[in-house]
């Protein structure tokens, strides 16, 4: 019956009567022989979802092959299955009949540039420009909260794709000069608030702040500013700037001038005639601004005093008899000196000092510095006292069971969508899978006591080999004091010296401990192959491991996942990053059990995108699996293994390395192709995946 229903959808294709009243009738009756083939396999996957869809495709697909080129057609196509897979047959149908408006529209931005082709390129480039890390999304206009950078789904301002291209670089760079350079700083967001006419107001502000935003990136980028005035020319024309404008722009382009010049002119400039923003200009929203700053103050103020904290303590037990606390003893606090670079800026260099010693700041530190001086124009003398306990107590936080929440990216409650690779289109289902997330319900309370005992001699073990992790030492090259001459560095000093420029002091090595600044996640299989031994060996190894990882202080977090349906995938709770390994970890633990089926790819990126906000210099997504991706209807075979794969490319991107362990022995017939050659172990025994899990996560982060 299948294959009659195709012929006869090929037939309608093949044989289609010639149209009349044309002078090219003849041309038109049918396609040539490489079209029928392709119009054909499209007919032929459209007809695995639905098959009165594929008919409707067979009735207008000649007829839309005369107006479009194949890859307008196969937009087209894939358009009315992404409206099938979210609204239904009667949505996908009217897409489909509704061809001639999708042509005309496609044919007049055939030179559009979409933004999901460049977004991996302007995201590396607006990162070499330094500061704080921007997330590129798409929105109707350009702007920034100063998280994210918002453009364009798609550029057809301009002719070429190549011309719509530099339009999203100019785009990317305006606001994030916006962010580097000053524009939203708390204080001026609170004077803003305060002018009557607010309105008004930013909007006087909006100008006088591009004015000087394309002065300062005339200076810093001269090339990207020239393609910037050709901007200005192909879209906004050669329109001249009002005369009274000149005094106020003379002021913003001199250098050294700040956001704190531009709100000091809006009263002057309040009822003159603004300037008309450039096509990359965009619009100023202090509202989203304001939300996104003043939580993340707050959230890397937090942060600051952990991190601080744990510098104290170190420094506490250097020093016994002085205490870096105020309040006690002795007590004081860290002193902080900046050079070279500029605020906020990745170039920006830091010494850190206490009680007169240098010490080298850890990578995390740098990172909050330099984003809380992006924030603040400076760093406030305040954040460096260590003044509060409270704020960095482990013994404390063990206690009550309880940890800061520092890198919540979800709220907890509702669903979230994600897209999903079908590799037979070609193309992702855009917000197609629905994801739920919860904790796992606690198990027996039993069950660590009981692990650690049955494998006691195996605990010590692996707890003396991490021990041993935690005390290996490294050489810090180019310092100003240490043990021994960085012989690299004093000979450039000695050849400085003999070109007459001033040579560098750094021409010390020093011996420091090995920071470790790792953060994996953990991915256990709750799918319901593990029922049996297979679930408990999962259990256990995550107990010995967590027991392992609390001697190495690793930031690690635990979740498990399954699904039925896209419209049903599931992540549990077990462990969070800011959760100590307590009795409602070791609960949950417990309480792992299978549930549904492998459907990996959504949770790979909602896990991802928790990972991606832990502050770690390595970040590691380990899947603890019995098998390959699987769920009920088309997730089997090829496609789960695709969208998996693609999930964990987006991760590669993110800066994430995904490991797979498995007892499949089969999973050599379809890891390498998702993880990488080296990205994956396969573990023929049950019992030995306690042992081997601990060994491996040794090897990935040594």
């Amino acid at each position: 019956m299948e294959k009659d229903s195709r012929w006869i959808l090929r037939e309608m294709v093949t044989q289609r009567p010639a149209v009349t009243g044309t002078d090219d009738a003849a041309t038109l009756a049918r396609p040539d022989a490489d079209d029928e083939g392709f119009l054909r396999h499209w007919i032929d996957v459209v007809a695995d979802s639905d098959t009165e869809l594929a008919r409707v495709l067979a009735a207008r697909a000649v007829d839309a092959r005369r107006r479009m080129d194949r890859e307008d057609l196969v937009v087209w196509i894939d358009t009315a299955m992404h409206t099938f897979d979210r609204r239904g047959l009667g949505a996908a149908i009217a897409v489909l009949e509704g061809w001639e408006r999708f042509a005309s529209e496609r044919f007049e931005r055939r030179n559009g540039l979409p933004l999901d082709e460049v977004s991996g390129v302007l995201e590396r480039f607006v990162a070499g420009l330094g500061g704080r890390r921007l997330e590129l999304r798409s929105a109707a206009y350009p702007y920034t909260d100063t998280a994210a950078i918002y453009v364009p789904a798609l550029l057809a301002r301009l002719p070429e794709r190549e011309e719509n291209f530099r339009l999203y670089k100019a785009m990317v760079a305006h606001h994030w000069a916006q962010t580097v350079h000053g524009s939203w700083r708390p204080a001026v967001l609170a004077t803003l608030r305060r002018f009557p006419d607010r309105q008004r107001a930013l909007a006087v502000f909006a100008a006088l702040e591009r004015e000087r935003l394309d002065a300062r990136v005339a200076r810093e980028l001269p090339g990207l500013a020239r393609e910037m005035q050709w901007l200005r020319a192909q879209c906004d024309g050669a329109a001249p700037q009002p005369a009274s404008w000149a005094p106020f722009a003379a002021v913003l382009r001199r250098h050294g001038a700040s956001a704190e010049d531009s709100l000091r002119l809006i009263a002057a400039a309040a009822d003159t005639s603004l300037p008309a923003p450039a096509c990359y200009h965009g619009r100023f929203l202090p509202d989203p601004v304001w939300d996104v700053l003043t939580a993340r103050i707050d959230r890397e103020r937090q942060r600051l005093a952990v991190v601080l904290g744990k510098l104290a303590e170190e420094q506490d037990r250097a020093q016994p008899g002085r205490s870096l606390r105020a309040g006690r003893a002795g007590g004081g606090r860290f002193q902080l000196g900046t050079r070279g670079g500029q605020a906020g800026r990745a170039d920006l260099r830091f010494e850190l000092r206490a009680d007169g010693r240098r010490l080298e700041p850890p990578d995390e530190l740098r990172g909050l510095l330099v984003s809380m001086i992006q924030d603040h124009g400076h760093l406030p003398p305040e954040y460096l006292a260590v003044s509060a306990p409270a704020v960095y107590d482990a013994g404390a936080n063990e206690r009550t069971g309880t940890a800061p929440d520092y890198h919540a990216l979800f709220d907890d409650t509702g669903r979230y969508t994600y897209p999903e690779w079908d590799h037979v289109r070609g193309r992702f289902r855009t917000d197609y899978c629905s994801l739920r997330e919860s904790d796992v319900e606690p198990g027996d309370p039993q069950f660590v006591t009981r692990t650690l005992a049955r494998h006691a001699g195996l605990v010590r073990s692996i707890r003396r080999t991490f021990e041993a992790m935690v005390g290996e030492v490294r050489v810090v090259r180019r310092q100003a004091e240490g043990e021994d001459v960085d012989v690299d560095a004093l000979v450039e000093a000695h050849v400085d010296a003999w070109r007459g420029v001033e040579p560098g002091d750094r021409v010390y090595t020093r011996l420091v401990r090995a920071e470790r600044n790792v953060a994996v996640m953990f991915m256990v299989d709750m799918s319901g192959s593990t029922r049996g031994w297979v679930n408990d060996a999962e259990r256990e190894a995550l107990v010995l491991l967590c027991e392992a990882l609390e001697t190495l202080g690793d930031r690690y977090a635990i979740y498990g996942f399954s699904g039925r349906t896209h419209k049903r995938c599931e992540v549990y709770r077990v462990k969070r990053f800011d959760e100590p390994y307590a009795a409602a970890v070791q609960a949950r633990v417990s309480g792992i059990r299978p549930k549904g089926y492998t459907r990996m790819g959504a949770a790979i990126r909602h896990l991802g995108h928790l990972l991606d906000g832990v502050p770690a210099r390595t970040k590691l997504l380990v899947t603890l699996s019995d098998g390959k991706p699987e769920d009920y209807r088309s997730y089997r075979g090829r496609y789960g293994v695709e969208d998996t794969r693609h999930a964990l490319l987006e991760q590669r991107r993110r800066g994430i390395h995904p490991y797979c362990i498995t007892i499949d022995r089969e999973g050599g017939d379809y890891l390498p192709h998702m993880y990488g050659p080296a990205s994956y172990a396969v573990i023929d025994r049950v019992d030995r995946l306690p042992l081997r899990i601990a060994d491996i996560y040794r090897r990935l982060t040594s």
